[in-house]
């Protein structure tokens, strides 16, 4: 097969997902401390605009995973085991009582649509692969 000439369509990926994978891989050191975090490349490299990987990067910078420096951009800090188990200490609580409020209030309504949301996505995700 001559691979120039395969074309996989890109499924497009949401802020979430742009803030787990880039989460995910200062906290497991894909990213070096003191390295240099440059939205255009983050951009290029997930194949999301700008504006997310902005947000995101101030969401990191809120949680204290990087600093804004003027005329440097973003810098990775450095963080200690014990950090990043209380990071995900705390993602895990959070991420418990979402579950927990999602229980208390869906309804018929909400599992069809996304029943439907998955059909969707596993006939999207045939057509890719």
């Amino acid at each position: 097969m001559n691979k120039s000439k395969l074309k996989i369509k890109k499924i497009p990926i949401t802020r979430n997902e742009v803030f787990d994978k880039l989460f995910n891989a200062i906290i497991f050191g894909y990213f070096s401390p003191g390295e240099q975090l440059i939205e255009r490349e983050l951009s290029k490299s997930l194949g999301v605009s700008r504006t997310p990987i902005r947000e995101v990067l101030r969401e990191l910078e809120r949680l204290n995973l990087v600093t804004s420096q003027p005329y440097k951009g973003v810098i990775v800090n450095k963080i200690t085991i014990e950090k990043a188990q209380e990071i995900c200490l705390v993602r895990m609580y959070i991420e418990k009582l979402a579950i927990k409020l999602c229980i208390e209030n869906i309804n018929e309504t909400i599992i069809s649509n996304l029943k439907s949301s998955l059909d969707k996505y596993k006939k999207a995700l045939k057509k890719i692969i």
